[in-house]
């Protein structure tokens, strides 16, 4: 489902779609214009050093096809995270 389809969809058919957002036009210049706007307020903080534990973490585990991880499992570790403990 194209983006501007699931918006028309999720807003009951109501509102139209914008043509342009900051003399940016097209579907896919637009979602790119939204996707760099929240990505730099969503990661305004550094977390390079995270980022890296993080990605050594998961390239050195071994996944298999059996392996099942929840939403509710992944909130809850989130939520049990110390600030600033990865160990966790």
């Amino acid at each position: 489902m194209s983006f501007w389809k699931l918006v028309k969809k999720l807003n009951q058919n109501r509102l139209l779609p914008v043509n342009s957002v900051d003399n940016i036009s097209g579907e896919v210049a637009i979602v790119e214009v939204w996707r760099d706007h929240y990505e730099s307020i969503l990661n305004c903080v550094d977390q390079s050093k995270y980022k890296n534990k993080v990605t050594t973490t998961l390239c050195n585990t071994k996944f298999d096809s059996h392996m099942h991880v929840s939403v509710p499992e992944v909130a809850d570790t989130i939520k049990n995270l110390k600030k600033g403990n990865l160990s966790s």
